[in-house]
């Protein structure tokens, strides 16, 4: 069944402008402090070792790198859903965008342990919610892929999700065996994540 016309501009508009500034300050923030924080080195600790218990700047991680990030990932998920006609497949890969913002936003209030070494029940919690997130954007990836090939509206864009998809897929074991390299790949598969969701912010900004 095709989708119907995108939604409101103004919806929309507000909706991928959250979008688009979901991934660029979680970069930033984790950027930021990780050149800030005393002996933090990126290739080889997991960004949210910036927001550890005891961490130096742990309050800004959380409030800014996961706490702003999920919110604004929850509000892109209505504009896109708009954007992309209203239909159920759209609603269930959207619902899967919101929920890891949602993951996200429970990332701020639930720090990883140090060194994101699991000992506490909440410090195992912080990386499993990590873990969700990921397999979260796996599922809208492919799920938003069928609307947006049936609209017309976003050319080549499903294809680019699909793959999208099968890299997270692909770089997520990779990731969780190479402990010696876990800061740089999760750079890797988050990075893939966000640009992805950069991508089809800038499309729903686009839609005519």
């Amino acid at each position: 069944m095709h989708s119907q016309e995108p939604g409101p501009v103004p919806i929309r508009t507000v909706s991928a402008v959250c979008g688009m500034a979901a991934p660029v300050i979680f970069f930033l923030t984790a950027g930021i402090l990780g050149m800030i924080t005393p002996g933090y080195d990126p290739v080889t600790q997991l960004i949210s070792e910036l927001g550890e218990s005891g961490a130096p700047y742990a309050g800004a991680m959380n409030l800014l790198g996961f706490g702003v990030t999920g919110v604004l990932l929850v509000a892109f998920a209505p504009g896109l859903f708009v954007a992309l006609g209203k239909n159920r497949v759209a609603a269930a890969g959207c619902g899967f965008v919101a929920i890891a913002g949602i993951l996200f936003l429970a990332m701020a209030f639930i720090s990883c342990d140090r060194g994101c070494i699991p000992v506490t029940p909440e410090g195992g919690l912080h990386l499993i919610l990590g873990l969700f997130a990921a397999i979260a954007a796996v599922a809208a990836s492919f799920l938003l892929a069928w609307p947006m090939r049936n609209s017309g509206r976003w050319g080549r864009i499903w294809q680019y999700s699909i793959l999208t998809g099968i890299l997270i897929l692909l770089v997520l074991p990779v990731f969780i065996s190479f402990g010696d390299l876990a800061g740089l790949l999760q750079r890797v598969l988050v990075g893939i994540i966000f640009l992805w969701l950069e991508v089809l912010a800038i499309r729903v900004v686009t839609l005519r």
